[in-house]
């Protein structure tokens, strides 16, 4: 369906640029049309390796492979160096699994051990043989890659089940998160594509958008990356001060510049730099943590529990 309206777009509306669908499945389709009609896309929300693996030269996304999103978080703990062992686990779909499959890899090459390496069903609603498990395990940080409809409910029962870790990962930690568990989100760490305390450029921009499109960052924060990707292509549009295609398409390949998410330049097979920062919820708050240099706030470790 998404391959049928991008060439409508095409052909019958004439255009000079595509811009990529919500998702990588979405954008694998989309993208076709982009490379059999020689137009530039620019991708949104699309990471996953696969569409990179085609040699297509028409299209490009801002964002890093979608399996690095956790590699922050690792450096993060590495450089701390307070942690030695990790259980890590994700629900099992193609994005978590990717995600978890080359964050255990990191890890191990960082020297933690990771004492937990498992997949459980997306739809998984009893989680306490797992937590049972891991507490048996004693690990410093528990690492749950998976979506908010997966996490929730793992948290809640971790919480209940007495679960106390030093520190909990959730690979989408959203506002959601907060408002299912309250004061109990309290500490858990994750990654972001932008959150207010992100000292990059252009923020103001961003927020103004916000507030002319009547959505708000934390309720819809895949924006950031749909903002990022604006930014892309005004800046290819300023250097290429031109709609030609070709002249596009290799201001784009060439384009080196700050985004409100970090620097933006995009490698030979069209995928990006962009990767999430560490953040954590604290006092009901997204604090962005790590790198020093551009967060506005500190990791804290141990969680201080009650």
């Amino acid at each position: 369906t998404s391959q049928k309206y991008y060439e409508k777009l095409v052909t019958s509306d004439k255009v000079h640029i595509l811009i990529g669908p919500f998702g990588s499945f979405l954008s694998f389709a989309a993208s076709t049309v982009a490379e059999k009609e020689k137009i530039p896309m620019v991708m949104v929300c699309a990471s996953d390796k696969k569409l990179f693996e085609r040699g297509y030269k028409y299209s490009v996304s801002q964002l890093d492979y979608a399996d690095y999103e956790g590699y922050l978080y690792l450096e993060m703990l590495k450089k701390e160096g307070k942690v030695k062992r990790i259980a890590m686990f994700s629900e099992d779909t193609l994005h978590s699994t990717g995600h978890l499959k080359a964050s255990v890899e990191k890890a191990k090459e960082y020297g933690f051990d990771v004492v937990l390496n498992e997949t459980l069903p997306p739809d998984t609603k009893d989680f306490s043989a797992l937590i049972t498990k891991i507490k048996g395990l004693s690990p410093d940080v528990v690492y749950c890659e998976g979506f908010p409809s997966f996490e929730i409910p793992f948290m809640k029962q971790a919480f209940e089940l007495g679960l106390r870790p030093k520190a909990f990962y959730a690979g989408h930690l959203t506002k959601p998160v907060i408002d299912a568990l309250g004061t109990m989100s309290n500490h858990i760490a994750g990654v972001a594509y932008w959150v207010p305390g992100f000292k990059f450029p252009k923020k103001e921009d961003y927020l103004s958008a916000l507030k002319t499109t009547g959505i708000t960052w934390d309720g819809y924060m895949e924006s950031a990356i749909r903002f990022f990707s604006y930014q892309a292509l005004e800046n290819a549009i300023e250097t290429a001060g031109s709609l030609d295609r070709e002249k596009l398409m290799d201001a784009l390949r060439k384009q080196k510049f700050t985004s409100i998410s970090g620097p933006i330049s995009h490698k030979e097979n069209g995928s990006g730099t962009i990767i999430p920062l560490p953040i954590q919820i604290q006092d009901g708050k997204f604090v962005s943590i790590y790198p020093a240099d551009v967060a506005d706030g500190k990791h804290v470790f141990p969680i201080p529990w009650k």
